[in-house]
């Protein structure tokens, strides 16, 4: 009787593609006297979304100069994939969480970026 044992080399494994997260980058352009409600408004999304499928981190950077800015906040998060931050988007939606900065007089610009380039 024969026994064939396979076994998995660290070339092998450097074959197969890893799947980098894909990054959400978010531009906010807010009035400057709406700033605690869309800070606030932020956070209860973010609650939300962190307890979602998928979701790896988020970040709510804020311009060192506003007044230079063409945007005041930049939220960037980290989803595993863009069918599950559909999914949970969809969800916070659906469920409301969104409605204290839906509320607000802003714009934003959300995209999914992937690494294309790196050093």
């Amino acid at each position: 009787m024969s026994t064939t044992t396979t076994t998995t080399s660290n070339h092998e494994q450097d074959i197969v593609p890893k799947q980098e997260p894909f990054v959400l980058m978010n531009p906010f352009h807010i009035n400057i006297q709406d700033e605690k409600e869309f800070e606030e408004g932020w956070l209860d999304c973010a609650r939300f979304l962190q307890t979602q499928d998928g979701f790896l981190k988020t970040a709510l950077h804020k311009a060192i100069a506003p007044e230079k800015a063409h945007f005041q906040y930049m939220n960037y998060a980290l989803w595993e994939n863009p069918l599950k931050f559909s999914k949970a988007i969809q969800s916070m939606k659906e469920q409301g969480i969104s409605k204290k900065l839906d509320q607000l007089e802003h714009e934003c610009f959300p995209s999914l970026y992937q690494i294309h380039l790196e050093m």
